[in-house]
Order: C-alpha cells, then structure tokens, then sequence
C-alpha cells in the first residue's frame, strides 16, 4: 500500500508538472520585475528623471534625461548648448541606435 502511495506522488508526469510549473512561475516573476523600473519611471512626468553623467574636460556638465516609450527607454543627453537624442529604430531585422543632435545658438 505505501509503494502504491509513492509511486502516486511522485510518477513522472506530477514531477515533470512540477518542474515545468516552478518554471513559469520563476519566468513570470522574472519578467514582472524586470519591468519595474520602467513603470516606475513611466509614472513620473516627462523628463523629470535626470541623471548627471559627468563633467567634460572644458568644465560643461553633461546631463541625460530618461523618457520612457513603448516600453524602451529613450535619452535625451544635454550639454551646455548641445542637445542630443538616442532612440532604436528598426530597418526590417536589425535595430539600429539613431542619434539627433541639436546645437542651440547663444544669443
């Protein structure tokens, strides 16, 4: 009788359901979280995320920007005069990071 019982629990389909269940609920968690970063971001309003990447050997500091889009997230690099902004786009299979640089004149 406790053979019968073993073998009921521990079978190879209930151990194969077992691990692949584990399994999906271990991605899942995964890719909750890393999403997380992302949401919170997306919450905030538009260019409120600031993050100061450095100084330049001329003295300019160079501050980037997050904004969140379509789930990427996208800069904008600010230094002094100089405007800057990354975002991929997508030719057919292969992403490519585009770049578009503004130059504001002094006055």
């Amino acid at each position: 009788m406790e053979r019968k019982m073993i073998e009921f629990f521990f079978s190879k389909n209930s151990v194969f359901t077992g691990i692949w269940l584990t399994t999906v609920i271990l991605f899942s968690t995964f890719i909750y979280f890393q999403g997380n970063d992302y949401r919170q971001i997306a919450r905030k309003p538009a260019l409120s995320t600031k993050e100061l990447v450095g100084v330049l050997p001329d003295g300019r500091i160079m501050e980037r920007y997050i904004v969140p889009y379509q789930g990427r997230f996208h800069y904008v690099y600010i230094v002094g005069d100089v405007t800057s902004i990354n975002k991929a786009t997508i030719n057919g299979k292969t992403t490519n990071i585009e770049t578009e640089v503004f130059l504001n004149k002094k006055k």
